[in-house]
């Protein structure tokens, strides 16, 4: 039996499916060792697409010799929403899955979405054949849909690469089917009810009712499922390392002599200051940003009434002698970059910044950019933010979003005109609360708060996003920001993982990214590059909850282990690596090698 993932859920094994049962969902559905459905659950979701936290009763669990049914009684609910639900789960040794549930509103209240919904991996399903209905014949996208690739959907039925046949049948509702990687969730995502209905639905007190999803799965040959299988690790393809910087945010006022050496250690490339003219405080927001001398990664929101206030930004860079390194062209009442607005302000800011690249995008999800793709003339760069934390918050969702950064990239690159580049900025691990307007901040804007920001799972994150976006082509990457409960350092003296791995990994001056291949990335990621004295370095985050065997041999090099980071500590290891080692759970390791 392979290692529980977490102590809330287990491992189910029923003919030749595996899965994750996990307080009334399924993850991660394989018929033998491929991954066929990456999730299966329940979401009430409520005006604001916020979703209701489930409250379980109690479970019941029945096995016998062919088949595992679980019982699962509960109530979900957010502000207004109280919805009493009963969720069967049946598994068959036939290979069929049934998932379904009865429900009714214990309250009034709106709702956005209630209902049953499927996750179906990237890796299996992406570029698939697939028929809806027994009639329609389409692909599930390779590159990143702007729009639901399948609609109303009863039935629906592909072949995977390993040749399995996934057959669904939905029944309760009109279903359909979004590219969530869109938000860089790692699935494609079907769900019910459709989104060209209106909505928010009002739901009354007493109001029934029912879904149900079976699933049968069919394969010739099974490859049965190693448990613990070793993860092996390898080497490949390079790239010019990509820049790093970070966010200038308001949340701490005065700066002491020992944060301020902490900015120093970061050894920022940019800083990423976004100017709204239509705030007040933009004047000093701006003073206080370019007290720290690093290059600025300029955002301006624009509009009709922006000339004067621009011509005084650009007076005082010109004045203070403030170093640019790009600009960013943002409309202040539009999701996305208008031409309108690119055609009065890009001549201004190019007269005036003539060596400095200019670009375009957006400032809320990869999808308004998607939707509204942008092609001015004289381009430089786009530019777009993401946190993977839009849909869920489990560290599972986060951990398998490094899976679609390199296809945020790719389908970028698909409908810019080369050599356009793309910046990536600002990724949060957690989103702040004024997505629109980053310079103006909630009351106190300590309670905008992530517990995970300076512990491994970020930092592992954190090293393994630079990998795939810089892979993939990003040329700019802004990380979190600078000070603050969604930043890199804080004024306290406690140890913070997330700091001290940028520190370390800034102090080599990395010159050229360096692939690295992990057969199994759920459980093991990182990075690697080449530094600024030729070393190879090379960080190894085990993102489990549990050791994780590591096999380096095909690196075939002379590897030393200099560093471990856990929450509480860095450990010093500095010794030869062996060609299996096993690492611990929620642990990065720093290694280096002199291959040139």
């Amino acid at each position: 039996m392979r290692k529980p993932i977490n102590p809330h859920g287990k491992w189910l094994v029923i003919g030749d499916i595996t899965a994750w049962y996990e307080c009334g969902t399924l993850r991660y559905i394989k018929l033998g060792d491929e991954e066929l459905i990456r999730m299966v659950y329940f979401a009430a979701r409520d005006t604001t697409w916020a979703t209701a936290k489930f409250h379980l009763d109690t479970e019941e669990l029945k096995v016998t010799n062919s088949n595992t049914t679980i019982y699962i009684p509960g109530n979900y609910k957010l502000g207004d929403i109280d919805f009493r639900i009963d969720i069967e789960i049946f598994i068959s040794d036939k290979n069929e899955i049934k998932f379904s549930y009865k429900g009714e509103c214990i309250s009034d209240f709106m709702k956005n979405r209630l209902g049953l919904c499927v996750l179906h991996p990237i890796k299996s399903s992406s570029n698939a054949n697939c028929v809806t209905n027994n009639l329609e014949n389409k692909k599930f996208p390779k590159f990143i849909e702007p729009h639901q690739p399948f609609v109303k959907i009863s039935e629906m039925e592909w072949k995977t690469p390993k040749g399995n046949l996934c057959k669904l049948k939905f029944e309760g509702d009109i279903f359909e089917t979004e590219d969530q990687r869109n938000w860089m969730d790692a699935s494609f995502k079907t769900y019910s009810t459709p989104l060209i209905l209106p909505f928010p639905v009002q739901m009354r007190k007493g109001e029934k009712s029912a879904q149900a999803i079976d699933f049968k799965f069919k394969s010739l040959n099974v490859n049965k499922l190693s448990p613990n299988e070793m993860v092996n690790i390898a080497l490949g393809e390079r790239l010019a390392f990509p820049q790093i910087g970070s966010c200038y945010g308001l949340s701490v006022q005065n700066f002491n002599a020992a944060t301020n050496q902490r900015l120093k250690n970061l050894k920022l490339n940019h800083l990423h200051v976004q100017i709204n003219f239509q705030f007040e405080n933009w004047k000093l927001y701006f003073e206080k940003a370019i007290e720290f001398g690093i290059p600025l990664e300029l955002i301006l929101f624009l509009d009709e009434n922006s000339e004067q206030p621009l011509s005084e930004l650009i007076f005082n860079i010109h004045q203070k002698k403030v170093q640019i390194d790009s600009i960013t062209i943002f409309s202040t009442s539009k999701i996305v970059s208008q031409l309108a607005d690119w055609q009065k302000f890009s001549p201004i800011l190019r007269n005036q910044f003539p060596s400095c690249k200019l670009g375009a995008g957006t400032n809320q999800y990869f999808a308004e950019l998607n939707r509204n793709r942008i092609d001015f003339e004289g381009i430089d760069f786009l530019k777009f933010p993401v946190n993977p934390q839009v849909h869920a918050i489990d560290d599972l969702t986060i951990i398998e979003s490094l899976e679609v950064q390199g296809d945020m990239v790719k389908s970028t690159q698909s409908f810019i005109r080369p050599p356009t580049e793309i910046h990536i900025s600002p990724i949060y691990l957690k989103s702040g609360t004024n997505i629109k307007n980053f310079n103006v901040y909630p009351e106190n804007p300590e309670n905008v708060i992530e517990s995970r920001q300076f512990k491994v799972l970020n930092a592992g994150w954190f090293l393994s996003s630079i990998a795939n976006f810089g892979l993939a082509g990003a040329t700019k990457l802004s990380f979190y920001e600078v000070f603050g409960t969604l930043g890199i350092i804080t004024q306290s003296d406690s140890f913070n993982v997330l700091h001290q791995v940028w520190k370390n990994m800034m102090a080599d001056s990395p010159k050229e990214l360096i692939k690295l291949i992990s057969s199994d990335t759920l459980q093991i990621n990182g990075l690697a590059y080449l530094n600024n004295i030729k070393e190879t370095k090379i960080w190894i985050w085990n993102a489990s909850n549990f050791e994780v065997d590591v096999h380096f041999a095909a690196l075939k090099l002379e590897i030393r282990i200099i560093q471990k980071y856990k929450n509480e500590a860095v450990y010093e290891l500095n010794r030869f690596c062996a060609t299996t080692e096993t690492l611990e759970p929620n642990s990065i390791y720093e290694l280096k090698t002199t291959i040139k």
